[in-house]
């Protein structure tokens, strides 16, 4: 009787269509024609999988994308996972668990995790000064650059004005070339009290890791994460990226269909900033780590280290201000923390989120700390999903885990 009265509840609340039957679905691959999927072809347990794939398969017959990977991680276990659209509009080779994507931003929040370990570690401070580790570091208003610190740089607040210099690293320019630019510049305000995004400024804390461990960035990268999560697909540089078999090339929509981009080297001299490669395979693996199932690489102290909101970055044109019950956005280190007021309006839901962009490709990642839930949307095109996908597939991934917890207790 439990079991029907949660069922009744579920479909009241949240109007997903289920039907007990006990036939099982292929995997949803792209066709030539609009794929129709049958409700009767899922049972209860399918729900989850059928909204999210009916969601992605009807967008991808719409050509809202090229090509896509998802996966949805709870506590330790993926519990979703699927592939749509193909890595190369001239090959049709379909996307799978393997295949690279560039993810662009989401670059920072792997600098924001190091950054936690390091700082763990002893090797810098939070509160370590930009001129201890490069004295020659320079700007326009000397009093301004002794105050810049680690986590101004990780957190965009150093007082730049905004995108400072992100020319430069689209024109491929070092990061020590950039830094000499930065004697020009003039702060819009104190560190520390302004949020302005930045890619080159972000860059320099790798620059800080690297003088004060004696170590590069991209090998610590690789020994402190990328080995012993054993991200096997997963690198950082346009060499790396194309010396594989399996990897998306960007694409556009014509007339005539999708098109390949071609592959460029922007941001892969600003590894910290936006020069990751990764699989969702190896992102599953990530956000394990940011769930805490990793006390030995990572504490769960640390990780809030690097989740703490640092300063408010004044919404006003971002996506996620239409998403349901938005309150308040901030950057901690690396991420960007979003906050939600409940129907009441008496407590507060925190959503720790990023998204990235480079060379066509699309991603977003979130991290609900509370509930134990991750996700990950890997497009190798634009697309209008990334503004809405992130909110509707927690909702949905809520909605099915707390019917299946109630019915595992009932039973």
């Amino acid at each position: 009787m439990k079991i029907v009265l949660a069922s009744l509840f579920f479909l009241l609340c949240c109007g997903l269509p289920f039907l007990l039957s006990s036939k099982k679905t292929e995997p949803i691959q792209p066709k030539e024609e609009t794929t129709k999927i049958a409700k009767d072809e899922f049972s209860f347990k399918d729900d989850l999988k059928y909204n999210i794939d009916t969601l992605f398969q009807n967008a991808y017959d719409r050509d809202k994308f090229a090509g896509a990977a998802v996966s949805i991680v709870y506590r330790d276990s993926v519990i979703y996972t699927n592939y749509f659209g193909t890595r190369s509009s001239e090959s049709k080779k379909l996307i799978n668990k393997e295949t690279v994507f560039r993810i662009g931003s989401l670059s920072k929040g792997f600098s924001g995790i190091l950054a936690g370990m390091l700082v763990k570690e002893g090797y810098i401070e939070w509160d370590t000064k930009l001129t201890e580790c490069m004295p020659n570091f320079q700007l326009s208003n000397e009093k301004y650059a002794q105050q810049i610190t680690f986590s101004h740089l990780l957190s965009h607040s150093a007082g730049f004005p905004y995108h400072s210099f992100t020319n430069l690293v689209e024109d491929g320019l070092s990061l020590e070339s950039i830094m000499g630019e930065f004697k020009k510049l003039k702060n819009i305000d104190l560190p520390g009290t302004t949020y302005s995004y930045q890619n080159a400024a972000f860059s320099i804390n790798g620059l800080m890791v690297e003088k004060e461990t004696g170590e590069s960035y991209t090998d610590l990268m690789r020994k402190k994460i990328f080995e012993p999560l054993n991200m096997r697909n997963t690198s950082y540089s346009y060499e790396d990226f194309i010396s594989g078999s399996n990897y998306a090339f960007p694409q556009h929509l014509k007339t005539s269909g999708w098109q390949n981009d071609p592959i460029n080297k922007k941001y892969y001299n600003a590894v910290p900033a936006g020069g990751i490669n990764t699989s969702i395979g190896d992102m599953t693996k990530w956000m394990k780590l940011l769930l805490g199932n990793y006390p030995e690489l990572i504490t769960q102290n640390t990780i809030n280290e690097v989740f703490t909101p640092i300063v408010d970055t004044k919404v006003n044109h971002k996506y996620y201000k239409y998403w349901s019950n938005f309150d308040h956005s901030y950057y901690g280190r690396g991420w960007r923390i979003l906050t939600f007021s409940s129907n009441s309006g008496t407590n507060t839901d925190t959503l720790i989120h990023h998204g990235g962009q480079v060379n066509g490709f699309r991603s977003e990642i979130a991290i609900h700390p509370k509930e134990k839930f991750g996700i990950c949307v890997l497009f190798n095109s634009s697309s209008e999903l990334t503004k809405t996908c992130i909110p509707y597939i927690l909702e949905q991934s809520r909605a099915n885990l707390i019917i299946k917890d109630k019915i595992k207790l009932d039973n």
